[in-house]
């Protein structure tokens, strides 16, 4: 019986980057290069182009893995959590501010019950999307995650 199925790659419950089992930092370098050969191999990537290999493995992932696992394995990575999700929040936050949307939206507010003055739209706005510090009696944009 071969080793690794004895020994299987098992992730940490808290931090998803890293393997639960075996505790050798090497072995599981080892099994991340080997497992990355091994797509390379299967999508047609080259050392200098890994690009097919890693969209091989993140199809498979999406594909097998339940919404549920998923969302395990992001919300345990900090890299993700920190890096990738507030990326996509952030250029999804854009997307809508220049949006016909937020526009109309905008509008319905001014005109609500009435014209509504520059600075009271100003104001309104800014109570929905901003929050005062405690500490500095400054207003901050609300932020939900770090990087968002």
């Amino acid at each position: 019986m071969f080793k690794r199925q004895r020994e299987p790659s098992q992730l940490c419950d808290a931090n998803s980057e890293r393997f639960a089992v075996p505790a050798s930092e090497i072995s599981g370098r080892r099994r991340r290069d080997e497992t990355l050969q091994s797509y390379k191999q299967i999508h047609g990537g080259t050392s200098d182009n890994v690009k097919p290999a890693l969209d091989g493995m993140w199809l498979t992932l999406v594909k097998k893995s339940a919404p549920k696992q998923l969302l395990n394995y992001v919300s345990n990575s900090k890299k993700v959590v920190n890096k990738v999700i507030g990326s996509v929040v952030n250029k999804c936050v854009r997307d809508f501010e220049v949006s016909d949307v937020s526009s109309m939206r905008s509008v319905k507010v001014l005109y609500s019950n009435g014209l509504m003055s520059k600075e009271k739209y100003k104001a309104v706005r800014c109570n929905l999307s901003m929050s005062c510090s405690i500490t500095r009696k400054k207003k901050k944009s609300i932020s939900n995650n770090e990087g968002c």
